[in-house]
């Protein structure tokens, strides 16, 4: 699924992700910052591409804006491209 997901970000097709906030409180990790750059790995470990966090935010799940879901919705952007999968 690595291999796909990162298909998705370097096409420019998935340009959204989130995480549960319990899990950053959990572990004691600073949530990400504006201006962050991440290295996007394919599932062998190998680098895809470079991003940028551009916004960050907190919403609890029943307020997720219906553009965010899509940008991030991994399934239903899979579908759109059938040949990545």
């Amino acid at each position: 699924m690595a291999d796909q997901l990162a298909i998705l970000v370097r096409q420019g097709i998935k340009t959204a992700t989130c995480s549960a906030l319990s899990s950053y409180e959990e572990d004691q990790t600073p949530l990400p910052q504006k201006g962050n750059l991440s290295i996007v790995l394919d599932g062998s470990g190998l680098p895809v591409c470079v991003i940028e966090t551009l916004k960050v935010f907190v919403a609890p799940f029943n307020e997720v804006s219906e553009r965010f879901a899509y940008e991030e919705g991994e399934g239903d952007l899979a579908k759109s491209s059938p040949e990545l999968f």
